[in-house]
């Protein structure tokens, strides 16, 4: 049950950063560099939360 809070955790706080970053750069959401940013940063942080709940 931890694993599972810790990815949904993380792939929320990957979301969170990835809405910063676009903003912050100024980035449109919908344009394919602001997806390839999505992807490391939603798995990342999802795995990191996984990573943190199950240590």
């Amino acid at each position: 049950m931890r694993a599972i809070a810790g990815i949904f955790l993380g792939g929320l706080c990957g979301c969170l950063s990835w809405i910063l970053l676009c903003w912050l750069l100024g980035l449109d959401t919908q344009s394919s560099l602001a997806f390839w940013l999505f992807i490391p940063l939603y798995f990342g942080f999802g795995f990191a939360g996984f990573l943190a709940a199950t240590n």
